[in-house]
């Protein structure tokens, strides 16, 4: 009778996360309304979802919540170390029943900014798994020894199962949602040249839209002469205001064949610039 009710229980709590689910289709919405049932069903010392990126092998944590509630943030780290490292690596859930079993295996202590020294003693992660591919972790934590059970475990990983499978449809509507915004602007743009044939005119149109669209703090467009083997702007915005262009100036052979290649480049940072 006791396991019935424990897992009609368990139902309850997987059915009221789906239907949950089953209304949001925003990524961070979803997390947030997994992380919540799972606080509200385990409570405990803490409550975190780690995301796995394979193109950059890195893990974020859009949610992470503390005993008290407070929200905690953490910047995205390489796979590797730690717990969570484990369970994503393995693909298979890990319970410790004790802080000195965490460390044997390699647990990292992150500040949570609770100000505490002393660390929760049972920890409790599964896989988020979609098809073969491992996308993240589900992680709860509480301060009791040998808290968690194989019923515990069981829920988790159910619960992981649905999170899978709802980010994953959160991220295909996502792309393809960007993926029409993106035809709308071409479209956008497309309409715009078609009714202009002045030349400078047609760069100030895309400027223009570029500045629109990614609400960046400067956009240039400028144009190589292949005869004179110079570079010069034709387009300068800085804080949503037109400036002075700078006039065309040599460029050494390196950049021509750049040029000549059209080769891309993606910069996050001024010293790599």
């Amino acid at each position: 009778f006791e396991a019935e009710r424990q897992r009609v229980a368990e139902l309850q709590i997987i059915s009221s996360v789906q239907a949950g689910l089953a209304k949001e289709l925003d990524l961070q919405a979803i997390v947030d309304v997994v992380g919540d049932k799972l606080r509200e069903t385990f409570g405990g010392q803490s409550t975190y979802i780690a995301l796995y990126d394979r193109a950059t092998d890195m893990l974020s944590i859009p949610y992470w919540v503390g005993d008290e509630g407070q929200r905690i943030h953490a910047d995205p780290v390489p796979l590797g170390q730690g717990l969570t490292s484990i369970v994503i690596n393995s693909r298979q859930p890990l319970a410790i029943g004790t802080a000195e079993e965490g460390r044997e295996l390699g647990a990292v202590i992150v500040d949570d900014g609770s100000g505490r020294e002393d660390q929760p003693e049972s920890w409790l992660g599964v896989p988020m798994l979609s098809g073969n591919e491992v996308i993240g972790a589900i992680v709860v934590q509480d301060w009791p020894k040998n808290h968690y059970t194989e019923n515990d475990v069981r829920l988790l990983s159910t619960l992981a199962s649905s999170l899978a499978v709802s980010l994953q449809n959160a991220r295909l509507f996502e792309a393809e949602r960007q993926r029409v915004a993106e035809l709308q602007i071409i479209s956008s743009v497309q309409q715009g040249l078609a009714s202009r044939l002045d030349y400078q005119g047609i760069i100030d149109l895309v400027g223009d839209k570029i500045g629109e669209i990614f609400d960046a703090q400067v956009v240039t467009i400028s144009l190589y002469d292949s005869q004179t083997e110079t570079i010069g702007e034709r387009y300068a915005l800085e804080r949503g205001k037109r400036q002075e262009v700078a006039p065309p100036h040599k460029v050494g052979a390196e950049r021509i064949a750049e040029y000549l290649r059209g080769q891309r480049r993606l910069f996050n940072t001024v010293q790599s610039m």
